[in-house]
């Protein structure tokens, strides 16, 4: 992604990522409504908005690339197919789409592992459990990059 798409950031949290991204050319969605408030204090100039907000749909005719951050690891796999299908509806087609999320851990008894307890990702899987539930997204590219000390699958596709 870079600064030329219109952004939809899923799941923007207190928008970290959104100085990564243009004022002009990003909005975020987020459910949590403390975080909401966080993020339009700290982020002056940025657009979110709550995942409910009908005012969403006046972006589909820009939004072309979709941020999703460590998101999918909080989601049953009925709610990430909804999700993919809400954001497939409200931006425009053949949109960019960038996942980035945690791999679940290979040792029980490891500081990664600890760090899933604490996160209280209870969908966390393994790289191949990402890819299954994308099968209604074009996969481009899949490669794993560690964040610290955690493993993380990267996946860009297209809708």
């Amino acid at each position: 992604l870079d600064r030329k798409n219109y952004v939809l950031d899923y799941g923007c949290g207190v928008g970290f990522f959104s100085k990564i991204f243009d004022k002009k050319r990003y909005v975020g969605l987020e459910i949590n409504k403390k975080f909401l408030l966080r993020a339009k204090k700290i982020n002056k100039g940025y657009k979110f908005l709550e995942l409910e907000d009908k005012k969403i749909r006046k972006f589909k005719s820009k939004i072309n690339a979709v941020f999703i951050n460590n998101v999918l690891h909080h989601m049953s796999d009925d709610q990430i197919n909804s999700a993919l299908q809400f954001l497939k509806e409200n931006s425009k087609k053949n949109s960019k789409l960038l996942i980035i999320e945690p791999l679940l851990p290979k040792k029980i008894f490891s500081l990664q592992f600890l760090l899933k307890a604490l996160d209280i990702g209870n969908f966390m899987r393994e790289k191949e459990g990402y890819i299954d539930i994308l099968a209604g997204v074009k996969i481009l590219k899949i490669t794993q990059a560690k964040f610290g000390i955690n493993d993380h699958v990267v996946i860009l596709g297209k809708f």
